[in-house]
């Protein structure tokens, strides 16, 4: 599978590749990085409830 996002990780538009089985559902799984450290450190640190810790989000959807 290909997907293509925004930049700002807004949306999200997945392709399966021609001829490929079909598929019933899919299954995405996301991690929100609150604190980005070195990889950005001009970006903010975000919190939640004062956790920085990243934040995992399992989508399951039906493709009938």
């Amino acid at each position: 599978m290909t997907a293509v996002g925004k930049v700002d990780g807004t949306a999200l538009f997945p392709l399966l590749p021609a001829g490929s089985p079909n598929v019933a559902g899919l299954r995405l799984a996301f991690v929100f990085t609150r604190n980005l450290g070195s990889f950005a450190p001009s970006a903010p640190v975000l919190r939640q409830a004062g956790s920085e810790s990243p934040e995992t989000v399992v989508l399951d959807l039906q493709l009938a």
